[in-house]
């Protein structure tokens, strides 16, 4: 078995290594990131508009003023 090992390594014309792995995984991860952001910007007029009602916590107009104190 680690002839028939050692012969199919033989016969590799690449074989990739962890740092070829974590390159390719760092630039799809940052393509990924800038993707979502693109498509965020592309949609945006077709987003939903939440209600400040719903939301408290988005809500900017009552920044100074606490309800609950």
């Amino acid at each position: 078995m680690s002839e028939n090992l050692k012969k199919s390594n033989k016969n590799l014309i690449w074989k990739p290594t962890y740092s070829w792995y974590g390159k390719v995984f760092v630039i799809i991860f940052v393509l990924l990131i800038v993707l979502f952001f693109v498509l965020n910007i592309v949609f945006k007029p077709y987003m939903r508009k939440i209600n400040p009602e719903l939301t408290p916590w988005l809500n900017n107009t009552q920044k100074g003023s606490s309800k609950n104190a």
